[in-house]
């Protein structure tokens, strides 16, 4: 009998731990693509509003220009920091990081 799908990410997971297995299955890809579509249904809407597939086209090129501008424009730029020793002889990173404000111009 052969393993289903299920059984062969569980064994896996076991074998390798869950970040590696992410990794081999491209978990985070999948993520990242869920994510996505529920930024993208949550600001533009639920359904198309066209009526012919022309415009359908349009309007779904024309809210993933919106939403990728929207996501460029609040991407924090993040510079990794070297670890500072604390007090027990454990160190500790932190990741300072600039959010650069765009410029609004009003017509």
């Amino acid at each position: 009998m052969d393993a289903s799908r299920r059984d062969v990410h569980v064994h896996t997971v076991a074998a390798l731990g869950r970040l590696s297995w992410q990794e081999v299955s491209g978990y985070g890809q999948r993520a990242l693509v869920e994510t996505t579509m529920g930024r993208y249904k949550l600001l533009i809407g639920e359904r198309l509003r066209a009526r012919i597939d022309a415009g359908r086209r349009t309007e779904a090129t024309v809210g993933a220009k919106v939403l990728n501008r929207m996501l460029a424009a609040g991407r924090p730029t993040s510079v990794r920091a070297r670890a500072a020793p604390c007090g027990h002889g454990e160190r500790r990173f932190f990741i300072p990081f600039r959010i650069h404000a765009t410029t609004l111009q009003h017509a």
